[in-house]
């Protein structure tokens, strides 16, 4: 009898080390810390000054432009809502994964994912109904087509694109980075007419480049990690053509907002 019982308790204590050896690491693995620590950094860089102004050199400071001044008008409220997005959405993806990781539930995470595409169409939509709408002319229509809606699709398709592989990490991953380049776009856009760079400005570049390494980690690591541990970390591959391809892309999308300018002088000459 009571060698029956010590062989249960053993049994029953093997039973648990084994368990506990596969349950996912969650709260405490790189992909959940990785992503805190670069979607948080990035928040904070919300309220660093990244320049000095022209007249007086005062800071320029991301935070002040959502200060509202009465009457509030459309393009005012696009404006902070895009500029809340582009600081806020990698606390955001944290705020998502540190929750899937806890409660072990990738349905959660992949119902985020849809909200948060969902908006962020809607939001584009906002966008360019405004733009079309502000100046219904031929020259500014063609002009937002050409500066707007054909690099939403573009980057539409190379979301959609993971879809066809039926690859979800992939195109989570892909949607992330796309805001991670709103990021910088609207950084470069806000120190524009600015003087001196200051350290908001390098503190985003850190902090974007951090969310990207994170975002392509958490896409390899996300299923071992957060659900499953017994499911295997994927490698990191790449093949020479995409390399080549995404070498060629760049100068290209480069020189394709740099000819915009010229060919609607040429199109529309003044």
């Amino acid at each position: 009898m009571t060698q029956s019982r010590q062989h249960t308790e053993e049994k029953a204590g093997t039973e648990a080390k084994f368990e506990s050896i596969k349950r996912p690491r969650g709260i405490r693995s790189p992909t959940v810390l990785s992503l805190n620590f670069s979607g948080w950094l990035l928040l904070l860089c919300l309220f660093l000054p990244v320049c000095r102004g022209c007249s007086g050199g005062t800071p320029k400071v991301p935070v002040e432009t959502l200060s509202f001044i009465s009457p509030i008008t459309y393009e005012e409220v696009l404006e902070r809502i895009i500029v809340l997005g582009v600081y806020g959405n990698g606390a955001l993806i944290a705020l998502t994964v540190t929750f899937s990781a806890w409660s072990r539930n990738r349905i959660f995470w992949w119902r985020v994912f849809c909200i948060h595409v969902s908006l962020t169409v809607a939001i584009g939509i906002a966008v360019v109904g405004y733009l079309f709408f502000k100046d219904i002319t031929l020259k500014s229509s063609v002009d937002t087509l050409l500066h707007v809606c054909i690099p939403m699709v573009v980057a539409s398709l190379w979301v959609s694109r993971a879809s066809w592989k039926q690859d979800r990490q992939l195109m989570w991953a892909r949607f992330q980075h796309l805001w991670t380049l709103g990021a910088l776009l609207w950084l470069h856009f806000f120190c524009l007419f600015g003087g001196a760079l200051m350290i908001g400005y390098w503190m985003t570049l850190a902090s974007s480049a951090g969310m990207i390494f994170s975002v392509e980690l958490a896409r390899l690591r996300i299923e071992h990690d957060l659900w499953d541990a017994e499911q295997p970390v994927k490698k990191f591959q790449f093949s020479i053509w995409s390399l080549l391809a995404w070498m060629t892309f760049v100068p290209l999308a480069i020189a394709y907002f740099q000819a915009i300018g010229p060919l609607i002088e040429w199109l529309f000459p003044s």
